[in-house]
């Protein structure tokens, strides 16, 4: 059917191009879970630093409307809306009291934070900082990043994306628009490689501060299996960065894992053991530190502790 004479067709306003994915930040809410940058929207992330301990609930916020955003952004933590009125934060490393200024406190956490090994008032809490209002999302039993349901609650093992788009730097005389794209995007390249160069070149200290293992050579993963549990444990998995690296079926639950397998620096092992209805018995992680580039052959040993999960 054709346009009668005089007919007026609503032309619709386009609406403003989103800004521009300067950088995307993705954090793994499980303990040493990996906090990445990826510069080309995902295809490669780079390590900058790890979750110390996870957030397992939500805070209260009045002014948290916009689910899915970040609604404020700090030095010293950001916080993002998950649920209308409420919040998750993400903050760099506890400070120990003794290293603050006399008569200055800082308040704990609280199950709503993540606890990061990064440093307040730099890198991703300085020059990073997203902005209020960057987009959020979540991988959470789903392997496509999604929005947050009403009724959300954060999981162990969930991973929280931003999609952080940063202010251009002020224009110069002549300067294009492109051009200054380019400068961001230069500028960022050069402070996420700095932080992941930093971050590598400490797994050694870190390890020490932290009396983790330095491992090379063999090192034997044992899950400690309850004593008097009702329904046995009937199966062990064995888990290196998250990735299936054995199973077992018969006890005794003891796996001789060689690292000269993977690349020197650090690496999460996790041991999960499960009974005949495939409950969760016990789950251990551990951060270890793997040297053999000039270390002899060891073998040494990490176990599950005989007590139950510590996810929900």
């Amino acid at each position: 059917m054709g346009l009668s004479a005089g007919a007026q067709i609503a032309v619709r306003k386009p609406e403003a191009d989103p800004p521009k994915e300067t950088y995307r930040l993705r954090v793994e809410n499980a303990q040493y879970g990996r906090v990445e940058i990826s510069l080309d929207r995902g295809l490669h992330t780079i390590l900058i630093g790890r979750v110390q301990k996870p957030a397992v609930q939500i805070a209260k916020e009045k002014t948290a409307t916009a689910v899915g955003t970040v609604l404020r952004a700090q030095g010293d933590g950001i916080a993002f809306c998950v649920a209308t009125g409420r919040i998750l934060k993400l903050l760099p490393a506890v400070v120990p009291a003794k290293t603050l200024p006399k008569g200055k406190k800082i308040l704990p956490p609280g199950p709503a934070g993540i606890v990061t090994d990064l440093v307040a008032g730099q890198g991703l809490f300085r020059e990073l900082l997203p902005p209020a209002g960057t987009a959020v999302g979540a991988i959470a039993d789903t392997p496509r990043e999604a929005p947050f349901p009403a009724d959300y609650l954060p999981n162990l093992d969930d991973v929280f994306i931003f999609h952080i788009s940063l202010p251009l730097p002020p224009a110069k005389a002549g300067e294009t628009e492109a051009q200054r794209e380019d400068a961001l995007k230069e500028s960022v390249r050069a402070q996420v490689t700095a932080l992941q160069k930093e971050y590598a070149a400490g797994a050694i200290a870190r390890a020490a501060a932290n009396k983790r293992k330095v491992v090379s050579g063999t090192l034997t993963l044992r899950a400690n299996i309850p004593e008097g549990e009702p329904d046995p444990v009937t199966a062990v998995t064995y888990l290196l960065d998250g990735r299936f690296i054995a199973a077992q079926d018969t006890a005794p639950f003891v796996y001789q894992w060689n690292t000269q397998n993977v690349e020197d620096g650090e690496h999460v092992l996790e041991i999960r053991a499960v009974n005949r209805n495939a409950r969760l018995v016990t789950r251990m992680r551990a951060l270890v530190v793997v040297q053999n580039g000039s270390a002899s052959p060891t073998t040494s040993a990490v176990s599950t502790p005989p007590n139950p999960p510590s996810s929900p």
